[in-house]
């Protein structure tokens, strides 16, 4: 084991923001770090931060001395008094920390979890170096290896990302029709981060085959979603005007307005605008449903714009005013993890190699999608913010990120290969 790293004596705690900064930069080279209970940690990865509601990091990894690793979410305060203060204790969301680090901690023991469970409590130390800022254990690979290199090989790894795509989904064809899987796919990308698990819900209790005939399509989604009950979050008379429809309809309900996370969604990307859009795709896709139309196009006529017209929806399509409720960058994010997964899996399940080539060759010319939370980071630290990447590129970070960052794996990433990491 590493020599313990020494820890100056803590001053005044820390603003959160400090904290958080130095909890991104720690698996960047420190040693193993010590609880308020004495067990010894070493971070493999501090998550990715979470700017919305909910932890301020989700999906650490964290080694600890008696040779597991924990995996989970980590939270932030100057004081372990915060936790409490902010109503951590009773919000479920929280339920899944694995770690409480603080400024300052004083004699607090381990914080107690909703649902019953504990995580231990992390003392780091005030006014860390601020050349630290932005670290993120990718940095070194920057300085490892060539930018072209490097870009090649994302390019190879958004290829596996979207090979193995393409692999689930010919195994899930074979158990259930392309319209279903599609339906279920676009309304798990109308939304991020806590949001997409209740999309996923709807798909659930919403299947295809259930709501493709419907004619009041907007209303039944925004009723069943929680939107039609309470204060209006549409126009006056769009509300009531879908609420009369559901109401009619039976009024069924999947889940409550408060199982949707509101903290960092933009108006434009409001979960209800966003629904509203999956109407009009009920509409649009009612009398030839989205499979067939994807299928199409001949080979060489496979473009990227064509595909996400599929899916881009105005708000006069909406008959809403405002901003698009299904924009062009949601439409391109579609594209890139629905549609051609889905294309390639029909192609390589036919035998056709010509549209197989075809779907491979749009992905990898796909003009790079808006950074998210996984993209942006690694982007900074591998020294290619000048760059311009592709989709394919991006999916390469993707893929990076859940088969070595999200496992602990930096030792062994695949970018740089070999290696382990100890404690």
């Amino acid at each position: 084991m590493d020599a313990e790293k020494e820890w100056p004596e803590p001053g005044p705690a820390a603003n959160e923001a400090e904290l958080q900064r130095q909890w991104a930069a720690l698996a960047a080279g420190a040693g193993p770090l010590r609880t308020t209970e004495g067990e010894l940690l070493r971070v493999l990865f501090p998550g990715v931060h979470n700017r919305g509601a909910g932890p301020d990091f989700c999906g650490a990894v964290i080694a600890t001395e008696r040779g597991r690793v924990v995996r989970g979410d980590v939270e932030v305060h100057p004081e372990p008094g915060g936790w409490r203060a902010h109503g951590h204790h009773a919000d479920p969301r929280y339920a899944g920390v694995v770690l409480h680090v603080v400024g300052r901690a004083g004699d607090a023991g381990p914080t107690g979890l909703p649902g019953g469970g504990r995580a231990p409590v992390l003392e780091l130390p005030a006014g860390g170096d601020d050349a630290s800022e932005g670290l993120h254990p990718c940095t070194a690979c920057a300085a490892a290896i060539e930018p072209e290199v490097l870009l090649a090989r994302l390019t190879e790894l958004g290829t596996a990302r979207l090979r193995a795509r393409a692999a689930l989904w010919r195994r899930r064809l074979e158990r259930q029709p392309a319209d279903a899987l599609l339906w279920a796919a676009c309304l798990d990308q109308l939304a991020t981060g806590t949001n997409r698990a209740v999309l996923r819900l709807l798909a659930q209790r919403l299947p295809w085959n259930e709501v493709q005939g419907v004619r009041a399509a907007q209303s039944l989604l925004l009723g069943a979603a929680g939107w039609l009950e309470g204060p209006p979050v549409l126009p006056a008379p769009l509300h009531a005007e879908c609420r009369g429809l559901w109401e009619a309809a039976g009024a069924p309900r999947v889940v409550e307005r408060s199982a949707w996370s509101l903290g960092a969604c933009r108006p434009a990307a409001h979960p209800a605008r966003r629904l509203l859009g999956a109407g009009v795709w009920l509409d649009r896709w009612r009398e030839v449903g989205l499979a067939s139309q994807l299928a199409r196009p001949e080979a060489a006529e496979l473009k990227a714009v064509a595909l996400a017209a599929h899916f881009a929806v105005s708000a006069a399509d909406a008959q809403v005013g405002g901003t698009a409720p299904v924009g062009g960058g949601r439409a391109a994010a579609m594209v890139v993890n629905a549609a051609l997964p889905f294309l390639l899996a029909a192609a390589l399940q036919s035998g056709d190699a010509a549209h197989a080539a075809a779907v491979l060759e749009c992905y990898g010319q796909h003009p790079a999608l808006e950074a998210d939370r996984v993209v942006r980071p690694l982007v900074t630290a591998l020294g290619l913010a000048e760059r311009r990447l592709t989709a394919c590129q991006q999916q390469g970070l993707h893929h990076l990120f859940r088969r070595s960052c999200a496992r602990g794996r930096q030792g062994r990433c695949l970018l740089m290969g070999g290696g382990t990491v100890t404690l």
